[in-house]
């Protein structure tokens, strides 16, 4: 929900996203003892996660978002703990992308509702699996992950968060077309597009 690079992890454009109805990725680090918002490394003008969170618990649409909190630094589970604890946060949202051994400790102090795991064409066993309700589903190159084998996560009761391929510059539409086809509410897309997203999805299955 940004037009211009400079407005990219603004408040200003996950907020708008939240009230659009969508849901947002953010990435979190430290800065000078707090949690900020950013995606390259932080500066005393990035924004204070806490105020972004008091900001989305005011928004009535929440209920119909999910907050992906790509985790950018070690060490933050415990911060992030009394932030949830502070705020009732553990719902509608899910951490990721944090380093293996934190992944494991994030597994010891949160619930498996609230932590994602991931697959790819070049991780294609998930860590800690049966401790992650979600699963961060990518692909860096052209080889996706199959209908098969989505369907086969989808059988264990995860909810798949898939990355779109025009994040990584390849075309979007046939596989958009092949989730379509998967009916499944526990899918979750990841895109550059959510407005077309949106109208697609929503729109009759035979479309492409």
């Amino acid at each position: 929900m940004w037009n211009n690079k400079t407005e990219q992890n603004t408040l200003d454009s996950l907020l708008k996203a939240i009230n659009s109805g969508f849901g947002v990725e953010t990435d979190v680090r430290d800065y000078d003892g707090k949690l900020v918002i950013s995606h390259d490394l932080p500066d005393k003008k990035s924004p204070l996660f806490e105020y972004f969170i008091a900001k989305v618990k005011e928004q009535s649409s929440l209920s119909n978002s999910v907050l992906a909190i790509n985790i950018k630094s070690d060490g933050l589970a415990n911060s992030l703990l009394e932030l949830s604890k502070k705020y009732d946060f553990n719902s509608n949202l899910f951490y990721f992308d944090m380093s293996t051994p934190m992944l494991n400790y994030f597994t010891k102090v949160f619930p498996s509702n609230s932590l994602c795991t991931r697959i790819s064409d070049i991780e294609p066993h998930p860590l800690l699996y049966e401790r992650c309700d979600w699963i961060w589903v990518d692909s860096f190159s052209d080889k996706r992950i199959s209908t098969p084998k989505l369907r086969s996560l989808l059988s264990d009761n995860k909810k798949l968060v898939i990355v779109s391929p025009e994040l990584h510059g390849k075309k979007h539409i046939d596989y958009w077309y092949e989730l379509k086809k998967l009916k499944s509410k526990n899918i979750y897309l990841c895109t550059d597009f959510p407005i077309e997203a949106r109208a697609y999805f929503n729109g009759n299955v035979g479309e492409k």
